[in-house]
């Protein structure tokens, strides 16, 4: 919300949303996003196969619903009509627990 927020109020056209435990997410994918939004504006979501997750890029007329939302996952809704950029397989795993993060670790 509070991103949302602070996006309109500097006047940015976009807001992009990560989440800091993806730490698989490479750059060039980062990129693919940007550049699908500057084509497309709207909303732009990452895509590994059925999963439609951040990092997404929403465009400013989203910023009201954003900062409306409340809970963990309440942006996911915001995703079903995103225009999707497929992602690296695997690419996308959310590392919430210490075994998921050994897991990758190897």
């Amino acid at each position: 919300r509070i991103a949302a927020e602070r996006a309109e109020q500097a006047g940015a056209d976009g807001l992009m949303i990560c989440l800091a435990d993806m730490p698989l997410v490479a750059t060039d994918h980062f990129e693919g996003l940007v550049r699908a939004w500057n084509q497309n504006g709207g909303i732009v979501a990452s895509q590994d196969g059925a999963l439609i997750s951040p990092p997404a890029i929403f465009a400013r007329e989203h910023y009201p619903t954003i900062a409306g939302l409340t809970g963990d996952r309440g942006g996911k809704m915001l995703l079903k009509d995103a225009l999707c950029v497929p992602s690296r397989p695997g690419a996308l795993v959310d590392v919430d627990v210490l075994e998921t993060l050994q897991r990758l670790s190897g």
